[in-house]
Order: C-alpha cells, then structure tokens, then sequence
C-alpha cells in the first residue's frame, strides 16, 4: 500500500514537473510572438511611410 502511495506521489511529481515545463515553453513562446508582432508593427509602419511618400500629388 505504501509503495503504491509512493509511486503515485512520484508520478504527481513527475507530472507537475511536466506541466512546469510546458507552461516555460509558452513563456517562450508568447515572448517570441511578442517581438514577432512588434517587428510587424515596425514593417507596417514602414509600409505606411512609403505609401503616403507615393500618394502626395506630385508638383
């Protein structure tokens, strides 16, 4: 009975550690989506520069 009690601690443990891993891999990736979106946000930006540098009537 106690080795089963044991073996089921070990596997709570075992899972939690998995869980904690996982949820670092999401800090990870939420971190890199972050910069992702950031650097989409610098290139629309640039688009938007060059669209009002090419819509501006010509003199």
């Amino acid at each position: 009975m106690l080795q089963q009690v044991l073996f089921t601690v070990q596997t709570i443990q075992s899972d939690v550690n998995t869980l904690k891993a996982d949820v670092n891999t999401l800090k990870s990736d939420v971190s890199t989506l972050k910069a992702d979106v950031k650097s989409l946000d610098i290139r629309v930006s640039n688009l938007e520069a060059v669209k009002r540098t090419f819509s501006r009537p010509s003199r």
